[in-house]
Parts: structure tokens; C-alpha cells; sequence
């Protein structure tokens, strides 16, 4: 997986093609996070149909935005 900046084309992260979902997940809250501090106020993620995309993903990912206090700031 790559996660790229649509306007600018820069390369965030390149995860490995056996990446855990607590990963994933792990980054996408930080990519988030990160969003909220630099006062976006639209982040859109497009997943493929992956298995790791699926309910674990979402249930794991809102763990972490709940941890961060940003749970309100993204619909899963």
C-alpha cells in the first residue's frame, strides 16, 4: 500500500504487502490526527477491497481515532 498527497504527489508511507491491520489502521489514525492539527477539515481515504479493509479495519481504526480524542472528526 502507498499512501500519496493527491495535490502534491508526495509519498506519506509504502506499507509492506503483509501488513497487519493494527498497522494500517495505526498509520491511518495518525494520518488523521495529523490532518485535524493542520485544520483539514475533508480527508478522504480510498481503500481497495482488501480483506484487511473490512470490519477488523474499521473497528481497530476507531479504537485509535477514540485513544486520540478525534473519533468525532471522521466518518468510518
Amino acid at each position: 500500500m502507498l499512501a500519496v498527497d493527491a495535490l502534491t504527489g508526495e509519498e506519506y508511507l509504502e506499507l509492506k504487502s503483509k501488513s497487519k491491520t493494527e498497522d494500517v489502521s495505526e498509520y491511518f489514525a495518525s494520518l488523521v490526527s495529523d490532518c485535524v492539527q493542520e485544520g483539514y477539515n475533508k480527508l478522504s481515504i480510498i481503500l481497495d477491497n482488501n480483506s484487511t479493509h473490512k470490519m477488523k479495519m474499521q473497528l481497530q481504526l476507531q479504537t485509535h481515532l477514540s485513544n486520540l480524542n478525534i473519533q468525532d472528526k471522521i466518518i468510518v
